[in-house]
């Protein structure tokens, strides 16, 4: 019998470009059809197919590889991936199709900003929150 069961996970990557290897071969450890990721810190956004067939959808600013989130998608589960949408380099969702189940579902990874003495968060914080709105 096939499950239509769905195995995520979320992982803190901060870094996609430094950890990139590190995920893949950690992944093959475990039993996941989609890991979200926070602090990609990838410019921009799109998809990018690994070497282990493996797909990684992100979003990120355009112009620096700061904060972004993703999500790091099994080869056996990218033919169900039905849609990514990038809402801001904090939110992002995937629509997968569930195997023998009817409706889509969406997945959304969020990463919400840091509180910093450094900077003000006060504008940071109400333009996630009207994103994730």
């Amino acid at each position: 019998m096939v499950s239509s069961n769905l195995y995520i996970g979320t992982y803190n990557i901060r870094s996609y470009q430094v950890h990139a290897d590190e995920l893949q071969i950690e992944a093959e450890k475990i039993k996941y059809d989609v890991i979200g990721l926070a602090e990609v810190r990838k410019c921009g956004t799109g998809r990018v197919d690994l070497r282990n067939g493996a797909s990684l959808y992100y979003s990120g600013h355009a112009d620096k590889a700061k904060d972004g989130v993703g999500f790091f998608v099994n080869p056996l589960q990218k033919p169900q991936v039905h849609g990514f949408i990038a809402t801001s380099p904090r939110i992002a969702q995937l629509l997968p199709q569930i195997r023998h189940v009817d409706r889509r579902r969406r997945l959304i990874q969020v990463s919400a900003p840091a509180t910093s003495s450094r900077e003000p968060s006060e504008a940071a914080d109400d333009a996630f929150l009207d994103d994730l709105a």
